[in-house]
């Protein structure tokens, strides 16, 4: 194989594996706030959490 074709193989084989890794994140927020979380929260109620956003992988191991 020439470079060329193994360069572009190599790039095809991260690009599949970048839209895996991207369809297993997914949106989440904490059930509570603390301050440990790293977000303040006057309260630390649920309804203040909601307003925090995480982004998880919870897909398949890769």
């Amino acid at each position: 194989m020439d470079a060329a074709a193994s360069f572009w193989k190599e790039c095809e084989r991260y690009h599949e594996l970048a839209e895996r890794f991207q369809r297993g994140i997914r949106v989440t927020s904490p059930d509570r706030l603390t301050g440990r979380s790293g977000y303040y929260s006057e309260c630390g109620c649920a309804w203040c959490a909601e307003a925090v956003t995480y982004f998880e992988y919870r897909g398949e191991r890769l």
